[in-house]
């Protein structure tokens, strides 16, 4: 099987060889530490559900198993990433694989790059909010709560965002998601007081014609703050043209 493709499974078998170097409480001789044994006995009761007969449980007995299960699986995404955040603060991966920690962490779950990244950075996050982590393990919140608070960052206005962890994770409870990053988009702004980078694409363009029946024909394409202040421009001009025209006489 090509490197490509290779996969390391059950790393917490009893008997794994290796280098312990980054589990000083293994002794060797097939110990494992009190951490690697919980995530194991983790690993094998979620393995039950795979042959659980759904079919035997009630309506209501689904709802709340689905509940349940979404609680669950939040506080092991809360696990997952400050673990990353760990192998990522310590260089294991690096040490281990020559790998970054995302690039590490797609070869042996076949997750893209892009999804591991996102995971390892959120894992940082717990870090630096330390009471959404504490939500989204008691299940309260998801990382997708974390995750707003991650997409509006910037080294501007991160110290700020973490100066008001209280009044965001306030947020995330009283408010639908939907609202909650509205809001936290908001507030974000309000924060930046330089404003965002400039986020127009260097192939904007436009290109006007005129028939010869008289029609005017425009073809462009804009992208970040421009396409917002054409299509701006071009809905105000459209409403106004339609407006003269149904109150012009006939």
């Amino acid at each position: 099987m090509s490197q490509g493709c290779r996969r390391v499974e059950h790393v917490f078998d009893e008997g794994t060889g290796g280098d312990n170097q980054d589990n000083p409480g293994d002794g060797g001789g097939g110990q494992v530490s009190e951490g690697a044994a919980a995530v194991r006995a983790v690993a094998e009761a979620v393995g039950v559900l795979g042959s659980l007969d759904w079919s035997t449980l009630d309506g209501e007995e689904l709802l709340a198993a689905a509940v349940s299960l979404e609680e669950s699986a939040r506080a092991v995404s809360a696990a997952l990433g400050t673990a990353l955040a760990r192998v990522e603060a310590t260089g294991t991966a690096q040490r281990h694989s020559g790998l970054t920690t995302a690039g590490w962490l797609a070869g042996q779950t076949s997750n893209p790059r892009a999804a591991t990244r996102r995971q390892v950075r959120l894992g940082k996050q717990l870090d630096r909010f330390p009471r959404f982590a504490a939500a989204i393990a008691a299940g309260e919140l998801s990382m997708e709560h974390l995750g707003v608070i991650d997409a509006v960052s910037n080294p501007r206005i991160a110290t700020q965002l973490q100066g008001i962890e209280d009044t965001l994770l306030d947020l995330a409870r009283r408010c639908t998601f939907e609202a909650y990053k509205r809001n936290v988009a908001v507030i974000a702004r309000r924060l930046d007081a330089d404003g965002p980078q400039p986020d127009c694409s260097t192939v904007d363009r436009l290109t006007i014609t005129t028939t010869a029946g008289g029609e005017l024909h425009l073809k462009g394409r804009f992208s970040g703050h421009q396409a917002t202040v054409i299509e701006t421009a071009i809905r105000a001009g459209a409403q106004q043209h339609l407006r003269t025209a149904t109150t012009e006489p006939v």
